[in-house]
């Protein structure tokens, strides 16, 4: 099994990941939305765990009842929205339009992948090609790359 080994248990990667959020001090998931400048809905409220997937226009929850059902009982009563951990409600968020993660892990990845391109002197944009390179390599597509390839 995958994960990583404490004494002679293995904790399951999401267990694992938990763990280490927990350890280098990350905030909950409703403090880490408001530091993203993301919508928060949860600061100062009595809302549940399983209230963290939203309803629909009709007040149904977005999240499925399994979903609801162990949020419920890992985070119990109200407030308890308040407790998720970061990573727990990032996971369980529903996805955006056009995409399959939430806004939080959108956001997160997005951030960070930005900031490695822009760090890295190789990345094709950041001045390693002239400017006819540049503009070759934007106007290249699959196809172009396959017929190269197979003639």
């Amino acid at each position: 099994s995958s994960g990583s080994r404490i004494g002679s248990a293995v904790l399951p990667v999401g267990a694992d990941l938990l763990a280490r959020t927990r350890e280098l001090g990350l905030p909950p998931f409703h403090i880490m939305l408001s530091r993203m400048n993301l919508p928060n809905p949860f600061a100062g409220t009595n809302q549940t765990a399983s209230d963290i997937g939203g309803a629909d226009a009709d007040g149904r929850s977005l999240l499925e009842e399994g979903v609801r059902t162990v949020l419920d009982a890992l985070y119990p009563g109200p407030g308890s929205a308040l407790a998720v951990d970061f990573v727990v409600g990032a996971l369980v968020e529903p996805a955006t339009p056009a995409s399959s993660l939430g806004p939080a892990l959108k956001t997160c990845l997005t951030r960070q992948l930005t900031r490695s391109r822009s760090a890295d002197p190789h990345w094709f944009e950041n001045g390693a090609l002239t400017p006819d390179e540049l503009a070759d390599t934007y106007s290249t597509r699959l196809s172009h790359l396959v017929v190269k390839s197979h003639g």
